[in-house]
């Protein structure tokens, strides 16, 4: 509110609770009355500028009364109190919400903990303040015009906020159990193990050859800085024609499919596409969303009624130095990178800790892509992702690696990987 009516010769706005003297049930404000006239005879001194701030013990709200919420009547407000000190101060004090954000703001640049979005620190202004310390008696609702008692309000304690609390303390961090959900693609699903999973990859096609994709080896992966889509399984059919990838994402979740992609070589130009998204469209039914040469189904609104940051975002040069053979030895993909069958390493696009804002608007989705620019082949691809479960699943493995958990046991052997290394 506004205040006491200060001096007009020396200030030119007015601040604290009352912006002018009016009467109440009982009389005058003899009080503000009383003040203004000290302040006007020049009592208080030349640079004297009034503020009045006032800390009640409780809180003052409307009950569940239909007399006060249903009055038709122009109501004012009253309220008893007891005046229990008063204390001249510097500065107004600040909301105890404000105070709490400022006080977090401290805590977070002394522990290295992320400053909140768009959080300014409270800048205070010197002021000469009275503050008044007050025991709230009563409030009641009085009709304007009868004076006339509407009903009474509630009191309730002010809460208090606990600062002691503000720790860093290590969470409970719990396990998801994951069961198979969505759609599939050749029966494989997300939340399904990687042992079903093989199952289904064996019984649907010859596999020729196995990789893995094991972040033990992974030099960004040993510092904390995890790349999305980096810890996998990758088969690929003995003919190269059908490659499938498997991704986990541990350490957070392991050997469970978090995301799968798969990619189809078909022979150049032999494939009309209004053929093929037409048998996509007669297993998964009406897209959710197009896009030149995309496709794609899920769950979820989207945002803006926009599926497109739901859905897997597919490509066809995944990273190759993540990969290694089955038994773990390096390959050399200078004599087999993208050899002349097309076998290329399909994979989708990073997902970030962001996205695990989208889970008020996505789920999982299932996208498909029909990549004709090869020179030799034609690519099918088709991938699967739930981007807000992938996403808290990878911030949540960048956290259990930064506190020790899911590394690779420090070897205490002269030989590390079967290599003398002297430290």
């Amino acid at each position: 509110g506004k205040s006491l009516r200060a001096s007009k010769k020396k200030v030119d706005r007015f601040l604290g609770p009352r912006s002018n003297c009016g009467r109440t049930t009982s009389g005058s404000d003899t009080y503000c009355h009383h003040m203004l006239q000290e302040i006007e005879e020049d009592l208080l001194g030349e640079s004297f500028l009034l503020n009045d701030v006032l800390v009640t013990d409780k809180e003052i709200f409307v009950p569940d009364d239909p007399r006060i919420t249903e009055s038709k009547t122009p109501d004012s407000l009253e309220i008893d109190l007891n005046i229990v000190g008063i204390t001249q101060v510097g500065e107004v004090p600040l909301p105890p919400a404000i105070a709490a954000l400022d006080h977090y703001e401290i805590f977070a640049a002394e522990n290295g903990l992320p400053s909140l979005d768009n959080a300014q620190m409270h800048q205070a202004q010197p002021l000469n303040l009275f503050l008044f310390e007050a025991q709230v008696l009563e409030a009641r609702v009085v009709d304007s015009r009868s004076q006339d008692t509407v009903g009474k309000l509630a009191l309730r304690e002010r809460p208090v906020l606990d600062t002691s609390l503000l720790k860093v303390v290590e969470p409970e961090i719990a396990a998801t159990v994951w069961e198979p959900y969505g759609l599939d693609i050749v029966g494989l699903k997300l939340g399904m193990s990687f042992e079903e999973a093989d199952r289904i990859i064996r019984d649907h096609m010859k596999v020729g050859e196995l990789l893995i994709a094991d972040r033990a080896f992974q030099t960004t992966a040993a510092t904390g800085q995890l790349m999305p889509f980096s810890s996998g399984r990758m088969y690929v059919s003995e003919d190269q024609s059908d490659t499938i990838i498997l991704f986990d994402e541990p350490p957070s979740v392991t050997n469970v499919v978090m995301g799968a992609v798969r990619q189809l070589n078909l022979p150049k130009g032999q494939v009309p596409a209004a053929g093929l998204f037409a048998k996509l469209r007669g297993k998964y039914g009406k897209e959710k969303f197009s896009q030149k040469d995309l496709l794609a189904w899920g769950e979820g609104a989207g945002l803006g009624n926009d599926f497109r940051r739901c859905a897997p975002d597919l490509r066809r040069q995944g990273t190759l130095d993540i990969w290694r053979n089955e038994d773990g030895s390096p390959i050399n993909w200078a004599t087999r990178a993208l050899n002349p069958s097309g076998l290329a390493l399909p994979s989708m696009f990073p997902v970030t800790e962001r996205d695990a804002r989208l889970s008020d608007n996505c789920q999982y989705s299932l996208g498909a892509k029909f990549d004709t620019t090869g020179r030799d082949w034609d690519h099918l691809l088709l991938g699967i992702i739930d981007k807000p479960a992938y996403a808290r699943e990878l911030a949540q493995s960048k956290q259990l690696i930064e506190r020790g958990h899911g590394e690779m046991p420090a070897e205490t052997a002269e030989e590390v990987g079967g290599i003398d290394l002297k430290l």
